[in-house]
């Protein structure tokens, strides 16, 4: 695979990831909204989905072009250090929106389902940062 190949796959990816996300946004919101009743709780949660995911995407992509292609470059790849991770970024905040939302299916109280969702988003974030490679920009 070529380097064109390889970008010009993460330009598709880039460009279309939206449609991706918006579908994410109004599943969940439709999903929230039919088990919670709750319209803001459910705007909030579908928002976050699709944000996540449309960090996510990308990542992804960019992840993938870069392991299929050979690195010919030393650096040490401290360049990006305090830089966000936008894979773990992503992840973090696409999980901690399905968190709040079964939160708030169970308890029934927007603001434990977004507290809770809030420091799982915290805690995943932590977890993915370690745990995920940072991928090329």
């Amino acid at each position: 695979m070529t380097t064109v190949e390889g970008s010009s796959r993460v330009e598709l990816v880039d460009k279309w990831s939206w449609v991706v996300a918006m579908s994410v946004t109004i599943a969940l919101f439709t999903i929230s909204l039919l088990a919670t009743l709750d319209a803001q709780f459910s705007a909030v949660a579908g928002a976050g989905a699709g944000i996540g995911v449309q960090f996510l995407l990308p990542y992804q992509a960019r992840r993938s072009a870069a392991s299929t292609l050979e690195v010919t470059d030393t650096d040490s790849g401290d360049e990006d250090d305090g830089v966000l991770h936008q894979g773990a970024t992503g992840g973090a905040v696409f999980v901690a929106s399905i968190v709040a939302v079964a939160v708030m299916i169970v308890e029934g109280n927007s603001t434990t389902a977004l507290w809770v969702g809030g420091l799982v988003l915290v805690v995943m974030y932590g977890v993915l940062a370690t745990v995920l490679e940072r991928a090329p920009l």
